[in-house]
């Protein structure tokens, strides 16, 4: 329990044998209003290979354009969680820690220069039959470009999403639906 001191004339509490756990990124926080920082991204989140490290959508997107696209994060394991890692996630870890126990930008603005189309998966459920229309289930994912569209080089996913109907393995009349 915390223990109550009057000290001339004024209450102060000391703390007790007792703790809390609060979420504490390890990115030095600032509180200054100004060194906001906005990154641009026209193609450095794509490697060589053909794969690109962001999320959320291009300036003009399918689901959010304009300043609706602008993301805003106050610290780097937020922002790198946004976009997976990749250049962009070392340039923001420089702008957010320059150094070690140094505080860089109190916020970082993100978006890319890119018309983008969000990620869609369409799985036939049932065939259409006479008057009866094909049952399809459509999937939309707020990631758009590449990042969520997906890239599959030998039969392997390996970026993006996908997603499969595959047969219960206790009642084969049941069906699951894997999302990859």
């Amino acid at each position: 329990m915390a223990t109550v001191v009057n000290f001339h004339g004024k209450n102060y509490i000391e703390p007790g044998a007792y703790a809390v756990s609060v979420y504490n990124p390890t990115s030095v926080a600032n509180v200054a209003e100004f060194g906001n920082v906005m990154i641009i991204d026209t193609g450095l989140s794509k490697t060589a290979d053909g794969y690109e490290f962001s999320g959320g959508s291009g300036i003009k997107g399918e689901l959010y354009q304009g300043l609706k696209s602008v993301y805003q994060f106050d610290n780097y394991e937020d922002f790198l969680a946004f976009v997976g890692g990749g250049p962009i996630g070392d340039i923001a870890q420089k702008l957010f820690e320059p150094r070690s126990g140094a505080a860089g930008c109190p916020k970082l603005y993100y978006t890319r220069a890119a018309a983008t189309t969000a990620a869609k998966i369409s799985l036939t459920l049932a065939a259409a039959s006479g008057d009866n229309p094909a049952k399809v289930l459509k999937l939309v994912c707020k990631n758009e470009g590449i990042t969520g569209n997906g890239v599959v080089s030998d039969g392997t996913l390996k970026l993006g999403y996908a997603a499969k109907i595959v047969a219960g393995t206790e009642d084969v009349s049941k069906f699951k639906l894997q999302v990859f």
